[in-house]
């Protein structure tokens, strides 16, 4: 019989795979730790598209979890839990499993069949050219443009808790803002438009 080596246990909370440590959030969930998966979500540093999906569906559940009968799903919550759960990505189950859950609606992917590459699709919540965010992720200071700023009625940053960070109304093409002082993780930034609609992009706090 030829000897196997044993394998090197992986520390979840040390890891820098991401794979590796969202593992942790499912203990947290199973022992009724809604706070611990807050601050452990918190802590994951989402580096692709499909990991920034991931957070924010992860983000959503938790107010869910965490306010039962009066969570009230908004539409732009919404809106980026059914264009994560259109993606292809492996990770963009926990999204549809979701939007399911809150809507009682079925999102059906855009997954091709009898082809050995998958379709190309528009993201609809990359920054587009009416707004940027740089640099993103940031440590210090993040500017933010806007072409337009006369259909700007206010810019708003959230925290991966709902919570606002800081607010303001933009009077110049670009503002700076200093998130030194903000937490380490995920936030939302919401552009509330004159028209009444939102526009929510990610930044994330390094």
């Amino acid at each position: 019989m030829v000897p196997t080596e044993n394998p090197v246990p992986i520390d979840i909370r040390t890891s820098s795979e991401f794979s590796d440590r969202i593992w942790g959030l499912s203990v947290y969930y199973q022992l009724g730790l809604l706070a611990d998966v807050t601050n452990y979500l918190n802590q994951l540093i989402p580096q692709t598209e499909e990991e920034f999906d991931f957070v924010i569906s992860q983000a959503i559940y938790i107010s869910y979890m965490q306010q039962g009968n009066n969570f009230v799903l908004s539409n732009s919550d919404s809106t980026l839990l059914y264009n994560s759960g259109f993606k292809t990505y492996p990770l963009s189950a926990y999204s549809r499993s979701l939007y399911y859950i809150l809507t009682k609606n079925i999102i059906y992917p855009n997954i091709p069949r009898h082809e050995s590459e998958p379709r190309a699709r528009i993201d609809t919540y990359n920054l587009s050219a009416d707004f940027s965010l740089f640099p993103n992720p940031s440590t210090n200071e993040v500017s933010i443009f806007i072409k337009d700023i006369d259909q700007i009625k206010e810019v708003v940053i959230y925290n991966s808790y709902g919570e606002i960070s800081f607010r303001f109304v933009p009077v110049n093409l670009e503002s700076r803002v200093n998130i030194f002082n903000f937490n380490t993780g995920l936030y939302f930034v919401k552009f509330n438009l004159n028209n009444r609609v939102e526009k929510v992009f990610k930044l994330v706090k390094l």
